[in-house]
């Protein structure tokens, strides 16, 4: 399998997704969009080539980035002692 087929599951264009606790389709799409930013157009490394080709950058998307970063999902196996560190490190 190639890293291809792996962004395609993640990023939502294969109806398979693996990892279900890597994250949402919508965060995946939205940490690609965050990284892309990252780089110079003529520099992005390939698997980035291809999102930025596939899928908009919505205009609403560094703020819904903004929001997931700020929020804490409550159904999850992280141990309280941790939540607590995680929760003190997004306020």
């Amino acid at each position: 399998m190639s890293l291809t087929n792996t962004l395609d599951e993640l990023s939502g264009i294969s109806k398979i997704k693996p990892f279900e606790c890597i994250g949402t389709v919508e965060e995946v799409n939205l940490a690609m969009n965050q990284a892309v930013k990252m780089y110079p157009k003529e520099n992005l490394p390939a698997l980035m080539t291809l999102h930025n080709q596939r899928l908009d950058l919505h205009p609403l998307s560094q703020q819904r980035f903004d929001d997931l970063l700020k929020n804490l999902e409550q159904d999850h196996f992280v141990p309280e002692k941790y939540m607590k560190i995680l929760a003190g490190a997004i306020q």
